[in-house]
């Protein structure tokens, strides 16, 4: 039952960045003899996020090594620096990437009015990411009329594989070889030209995916999940483990745990326990059920988070204690999903690991996920140190669903 509600909602176009047209007030030129090439350039812009565990995935190494490889000509605007990081990026970018320090401009995070007349000044947006789960960045540039390229590994290229003109945008390859040659090109398109085709695809987009149609789609979808029969589709949900868990409503909550023999589920009922005498399991039982409650988060992701983004607060309904998330992350954390039987684990998984981490990385800006003091004993109070978990150790081995006998004896407790 659940798995055939599963559809993609796409998000539509932005009409805050949308203008009548993007002004086209610069054109570019290669022939040697015209005496005003000198004064053109042709401006491409990066948005996200610039910290160093995030250029390898954002492909910034392949865009800087393209720009490099086509000249002077051409600029590089990356946008998304930390405070006061600016410079170190910048170097990073000139020493390990080969990209001249005249190319190269480095700007901080802004805000959405500035992020529109900075994209109203590039001539190209470029999201050349390894891995992206959608690109909005890439969604506000076509909402704003300005011309795209992006990654084939990106969600938006998924999406814009349905648009007219849609599949000219995008590069299926890695290489900063390509990316250089599709920007060569588009740079010596006649400009006008360049910014009709940007209209168009904006054009195209809206009538592929309009706000209406996605809203309607989701609203099917919840009604769909409403209105479903819990204890239709054994054979593909497990409906006896729907029928147990499901809440007032007949709801079940997502995500079914595959059906393990007896013995498999003893042990997970072990591991689950000794979380609450583990650090490194308690962590990664925390992580885990945030995942579920609030939506995916990759591992960098993670490591972003900090400790105010989590906090309790009081089910309106119930008046139970349940964990809130204030966490902004690129790709929109999903709405909180709780049933009766459940929500009383994380929260208690949540002071646990509280009551075990230093006093005072209990502030709104401390890391939330903390390496783990290599000496410690269960019957210590302070199991973690004042430092940030390393990427890859946050949420590893985390393929599980906790099981209701293993949880019964937490459940039970205030």
């Amino acid at each position: 039952m659940l798995f055939h509600l599963l559809e993609s909602l796409t998000p539509g176009i932005f009409q805050s960045f949308c203008q009548p047209v993007h002004n086209p007030t610069r054109s570019f030129s290669t022939d040697e003899s015209d005496s005003t090439a000198d004064f053109w350039e042709f401006k491409i812009f990066v948005i996200g996020r610039l910290r160093r565990e995030h250029r390898y995935v954002k492909g910034l190494d392949i865009i800087a090594q393209a720009v490099a490889s086509l000249g002077e000509k051409f600029k590089l605007t990356c946008v998304g620096a930390p405070a006061g990081q600016q410079r170190a990026i910048e170097k990073w970018f000139v020493k390990e990437v080969g990209i001249d320090r005249d190319q190269l401009t480095i700007r901080g995070f802004c805000g959405r009015e500035e992020l529109k007349e900075m994209l109203w000044q590039a001539d190209l947006v470029a999201l050349p990411s390894r891995v992206e789960g959608f690109g909005l960045t890439a969604l506000e540039a076509i909402s704003a009329g300005v011309p795209v390229l992006v990654s084939g590994q990106s969600g938006i290229a998924a999406a814009l594989q349905k648009v007219i003109g849609g599949r000219d945008v995008i590069v299926s390859s890695k290489e900063p070889q390509e990316w250089a040659e599709r920007i060569r090109q588009l740079s010596l398109q006649d400009p006008q030209a360049r910014n009709d085709n940007a209209l168009r695809l904006r054009e195209n987009y809206q009538q592929t995916y309009p706000w209406a149609k996605e809203c309607g789609n989701f609203v099917k979808l919840i009604k769909d999940l409403l209105e479903a029969d819990p204890t239709s589709n054994e054979e593909n949900c497990g409906s006896s483990w729907q029928v147990q868990n499901s809440n007032q409503s007949g709801v079940p909550p997502p995500f079914p745990p595959v059906q393990r023999p007896l013995k498999e589920v003893q042990n997970r009922g072990r591991e689950v326990h000794e979380a609450f005498l583990d650090p490194v399991l308690l962590q990664r039982e925390l992580w885990w059920h945030l995942c579920f409650l609030f939506g995916p988060r990759t591992q960098l992701e993670s490591r972003e988070m900090k400790w105010g983004d989590i906090s309790l607060g009081t089910d309106p309904t119930t008046g139970r204690e349940m964990l809130v998330s204030s966490a902004r992350l690129e790709n929109q954390p999903m709405a909180p999903v709780r049933s009766v039987e459940y929500h009383k684990f994380p929260v208690k998984i949540y002071k646990v690991f509280k009551s075990h981490r230093p006093m005072d990385m209990n502030n709104p800006d401390s890391p939330l996920y903390l390496a783990v003091k290599r000496r410690y004993k269960p019957s210590n109070q302070v199991w973690y140190m004042r430092r940030a978990q390393a990427v890859n150790k946050i949420g590893t081995k985390s393929n599980y669903y906790p099981q209701q006998p293993a949880i019964d004896k937490y459940l039970k407790e205030p």
